[in-house]
């Protein structure tokens, strides 16, 4: 009887690896693949990167690094939406981080690996431009391309060290992400990365 027992439970605890296995499966791409993803997942996590840095340096100018934070939390999002609309393609883009600071940036599992990926290569002295998923999720072939971000001189004002972040900017982010986890980074440091997703652009 604990022998037929066990003997079930190994059963199901297999079935449910097969399953996680597939839903997660990355394969290897073709060089063709890997071509029309990396141009366009560069294409457009640059014109995302341009977009926002134009505009959060346009609000320090008007207001300082406390209005660019209030300009970010109203909408960093929506320029991210439009940059995927007014591509005209099939995709998602994402700004993604462990340490984020809106909720909505938070990553999910295949993000977590992705952020896993390059903190591991950047410990051991390399530096990545990209990497990418080919996931098959439920007979469905998705496309992830991922864009390393790294913390620039403009973003030390709102993410540096707290105790050289100003007591308004400070006063600011308190009330607009009670729950943040993105400060105290240092020019250079790895900050995150920015996700495109593509769907119904290829085929095996």
């Amino acid at each position: 009887m604990k022998q037929k027992l066990l003997v079930t439970i190994l059963l199901a605890v297999l079935f449910l690896v097969q399953c996680e296995k597939k839903e997660t499966d990355e394969s290897l791409l073709s060089p063709v693949e890997e071509q029309k993803i990396v141009a366009i997942g560069d294409t457009l996590s640059r014109r995302l990167i341009n977009t926002l840095v134009l505009e959060l340096t346009k609000a320090i100018q008007e207001g300082g690094p406390e209005h660019a934070i209030s300009v970010c939390n109203t909408t960093a999002l929506q320029l991210t939406s439009k940059v995927a609309q007014e591509s005209g393609k099939q995709v998602n883009i994402k700004r993604t981080t462990r340490r984020y600071r809106n909720p909505a940036n938070a990553p999910d599992r295949w993000e977590e690996a992705a952020l896993a990926f390059f903190e591991k290569k950047i410990q051991q002295g390399e530096s990545p431009a990209y990497m990418i998923q080919k996931i098959d999720k439920d007979g469905e072939i998705i496309y992830r391309y991922y864009k390393p971000l790294k913390v620039g001189t403009l973003c030390l004002s709102c993410h540096g060290n707290p105790d050289d972040i100003s007591p308004a900017v400070l006063e600011e982010l308190k009330k607009r992400y009670p729950e943040d986890h993105a400060t105290g980074y240092q020019e250079g440091d790895f900050r995150g990365v920015i996700r495109v997703e593509m769907r119904g652009l290829l085929t095996r």
